[in-house]
Order: C-alpha cells, then structure tokens, then sequence
C-alpha cells in the first residue's frame, strides 16, 4: 500500500487483528491509527512520514488506544515537518498510546526520526515507570533515535502513584 498527503495513512476503528507490512505512508498528519479497543496487530516494514502539520494540530507517526496489542519492527518513522508551530512548541508523537497498564506493545528494531522545525519538539513515546523502573509490559529493544533538527526528542514517563498523575 502507498498513500502520499492523505490525512491518515492507515486507520481502521473497527477490525480486531490487522497485519500492516512493506508499505508506505508520505506526508501523513498521522501514519497508521488503531482507534480500536482491544486489537491485536503487527506493523513491520513500513516507512511513515508525518509532515504539513498547522498550528494547532498533533502529528502521530503510529496511534494506539488503550487495551490495544502492538508488535511493531523494522519500520521507519519520520517525522518532519518545516512549518514551525507556534501555538504550542509540541509538534506532535513517534509513537501515541503506548504505556497505559492495559496494552501491551513490543516496539523492536525500528528508526525513530526526529526533524522539526527549530523550537518545536516532538515525544518519542510514553512509558510507564515507578521512580525510573520500568513498570508496565511493553517492550522497547534496538531502536535508534535520531535528532536532525528541532529542539528535543523526550519520551514521557507516567504512573499516577509516583508522578502525582503527571508526567
């Protein structure tokens, strides 16, 4: 599957497995969104490109809601984008939805681009963590980040109980 400057690249709110492989998503506001709860899906070997994000607007190069099951490798997400947002200096998520204790992700092998504007900044994904240990069931191994340009590459950690419910 190719898609070039369609809002979402791949979205699908109600399949219960979906198996995403060798495809690519340009010039995407967001890459491949899985709105659905309680999914099952693999993601490998595919380019995705969020770009032409406006103020206002979050970019998402893969989405994920709660009680969702993810494998994804070997993919490369870019997230690059010349317009400088000024409403807010958050661009937008490599990787949305991860790190809630009912899902579950295993993100392995994969390329994470950073390449904004200068001032904004996007998060690479979220974790879930009790004083830096790691405390839910996802699984982060052999990805690269990459900082081209913009101001930062964070990743947010969260647990209601150690971080009073903020990152």
């Amino acid at each position: 599957m190719y898609s070039d400057h369609y809002s979402f690249g791949y979205s699908s709110p109600w399949a219960r497995y979906a198996s995403i492989k060798n495809c690519v998503f340009k010039d995407a506001r967001a890459g491949i969104s899985f709105p659905a709860i309680d999914l099952s899906a693999t993601v490998n070997n595919n380019y995705i490109r969020i770009s032409n994000v406006q103020n206002g607007q979050q970019g998402k190069g893969i989405y994920m809601s709660e009680s969702n099951r993810l494998v994804v490798s070997n993919n490369i997400v870019h997230f690059k984008n010349q317009h400088a947002i000024t409403s807010s200096p958050f661009a937008g998520y490599l990787f949305a939805g991860s790190g809630s204790s009912n899902s579950y992700t295993n993100v392995t092998g994969n390329i994470f681009i950073c390449d904004v504007a200068p001032g904004n900044y996007v998060v690479a994904a979220t974790a879930n963590t009790d004083n830096g240990a790691g405390t839910g069931r996802d699984i982060w191994r052999n990805n690269i980040y990459i900082l081209v340009r913009g101001d930062d590459m964070q990743w947010m950690v969260t647990n209601r109980y150690s971080n009073h419910g903020r990152y």
